[in-house]
């Protein structure tokens, strides 16, 4: 078993059965995969990981009709680190997207992109697009993160 987890969230411990198992973390591009091997030899296993929260974003998909041109954000790499987002954004010149940034962290103010917090550890953020309005623009941001006390 090998679940995805933001790179920088911290795996803790992995109980299989409720007895502590090895685990390795590998880095897949923007994620860590976290794997633990058991044998499946019951018909039922509970696999328990422990960590602590990374920083993860995620935006609603609008699926276009049949033949119809996709409109929607593209979210083409997101990278956390110690301090700050990194994104990769492309969206249609003249729009503005949404798009949630769920993180144990503050997040920081960026230039064309506003800002509001939905109470639930996420921060909803408006990011706008420049350029002509039937041509997708590439933006990348870096959105600092600032680390809350716990």
């Amino acid at each position: 078993m090998a679940p995805a987890f933001p790179l920088d969230a911290r795996i803790r411990s992995v109980k299989v059965q409720g007895r502590t198992a090895k685990f390795t973390a590998n880095v897949m591009g923007d994620i860590q995969r976290t794997e633990v091997t058991f044998n499946a030899d019951q018909p039922t296993i509970n696999v328990v990981y422990r960590y602590d929260e990374g920083t993860d974003v995620f935006a609603d998909q609008e699926i276009p009709a049949p033949g119809a041109r996709s409109k929607g954000l593209r979210i083409l790499r997101s990278r956390a680190d110690p301090n700050s987002l990194h994104l990769v954004l492309e969206g249609l010149g003249g729009n503005s997207y949404g798009l949630r940034v769920r993180t144990p962290h503050q997040v920081g103010e960026v230039t064309g992109v506003t800002k509001e917090s939905d109470g639930i550890r996420a921060t909803h953020l408006l990011v706008a697009f420049d350029g002509p309005a039937d041509t997708y623009v590439r933006r990348e941001l870096i959105i600092p993160l600032r680390h809350s006390k716990r």
